[in-house]
């Protein structure tokens, strides 16, 4: 299968980011078209950026796709495919996290390996037999593993006592026919108490390495606040590059369809009016990206821009078409495009043909009709000939 569309991931975009509180991202990769690469590299950077682990099942043989994951949870043919190395023995497994760590950067690697347990790296390998002692439906094992892992460690629990908490729901899963969900009094009265504080390599001690660690108590997420009406900043105000990610992701919480489009602005004029004019009637809020002096001059040459910054940005705050204005100092505004991923992206009808920088970060692109004779440098070449 293909992967989604532009429209689909800004939709997904936009729903992540309209969540209250986050504790954990769960990545399960089965290679149907909704972790695309853009996705991927969205939620990573997303997550990154306010220090939300990222727990992965990862799928395919390229495990550079998830670089930038807290954790990876392989079975044992993914490992294979995503390393080359089969795991067979404590040598090869351990070789195994070694290259998957390398290539993904996560801080804690799994392997899952069926009936023979699994090997865990947080601090130290840890090996675990497998917990199942009886086997009725395998669907769903590495799931509720995940997922166990997720809640346990957001919980406070430290990674070795949430591997030994999930092998004991995955094997509580398996014993189950069809589908199951584990509850937390099932997996309670499972695991008393543990704690694999001293847990080596060897899978009995780290069994028999068991102390009081009060489960019932830590086992226990905060409340998801109730979600607050959101406050949008007046229009027409100026919002800094660092802040554009921010204010996008309220303004789609707020439900909003976001229009960006970029230029220097630096006489307007009838054409530039007129883009601005079309395109805040393909969304509900059009954001203007606007280079900065030292951007225009590299573009344009030493002589410009005529008007200061300060002074194009004023006359764009009182379009009544404009919402936000963002000032650059890049070239092109691909990086302002990548962190707001608008809804859709306008330039003018000159376009036709061109590449549009940041055209791959925007769910939709529209190229304005062009209006013949309007012209920044046609007006300047004028002005001169009449002085």
């Amino acid at each position: 299968m293909g992967a989604v569309g532009l429209d689909s991931e800004n939709r997904l975009f936009a729903a992540i980011q309209s969540l209250e509180t986050v504790d954990m991202v769960l990545l399960c990769d089965h290679s149907e078209g909704v972790l695309s690469p853009r996705v991927l590299e969205w939620v990573m950077e997303w997550a990154y950026r306010r220090g939300i682990p990222v727990l992965v099942d990862p799928e395919g043989d390229d495990a550079t796709r998830y670089r930038g994951a807290t954790l990876i949870k392989a079975n044992r043919e993914e490992t294979e495919r995503l390393t080359g190395i089969n795991v067979i023995d404590d040598a090869s497994g351990r070789a195994a996290i070694d290259r998957l760590r390398e290539l993904t950067g996560a801080r804690y690697v799994v392997i899952t390996r069926d009936e023979h347990g699994l090997y865990g790296f947080g601090d130290r390998l840890c090996r675990l037999p497998t917990k199942a002692r009886e086997v009725r439906e395998v669907s769903g094992a590495g799931d509720t593993l995940l997922s166990t892992l997720a809640y346990c460690m957001a919980g406070g629990v430290s990674f070795e006592d949430a591997l030994y908490l999930s092998a004991t729901a995955a094997a509580i899963a398996v014993s189950q026919p069809g589908l199951s969900t584990i509850s937390l009094p099932e997996l309670l009265a499972a695991v008393e108490c543990h704690s694999a504080a001293e847990a080596p390599l060897s899978s009995n001690d780290f069994e028999a390495a068991a102390a009081a660690v009060p489960f019932k108590e830590i086992l226990q997420l905060p409340n998801v606040p109730s979600p607050q009406p959101v406050e949008l900043p007046a229009s027409g105000t100026v919002i800094r590059v660092d802040d554009a990610e921010a204010l996008a992701a309220q303004l789609r919480q707020a439900g909003k369809r976001i229009v960006f489009t970029n230029g220097c602005f630096d006489l307007l004029h009838r054409g530039h009016v007129d883009c601005l004019a079309s395109s805040r009637k393909l969304g509900d809020v059009l954001i203007v990206g606007v280079n900065s002096d030292a951007s225009v001059r590299r573009l344009k040459g030493a002589d410009r821009p005529v008007n200061s910054e300060e002074h194009r940005v004023h006359v764009l705050q009182r379009l009544r078409s404009v919402d936000y204005v963002v000032v650059f100092e890049d070239d092109t505004p691909v990086e302002l495009v990548r962190r707001i991923r608008p809804d859709v992206l306008t330039k003018g009808g000159d376009y036709l043909g061109q590449h549009v920088p940041g055209a791959e970060y925007a769910g939709e692109l529209h190229l304005i009709p062009f209006v013949d004779g309007c012209s920044t440098s046609l007006a300047i070449d004028r002005i001169r000939k009449v002085a």
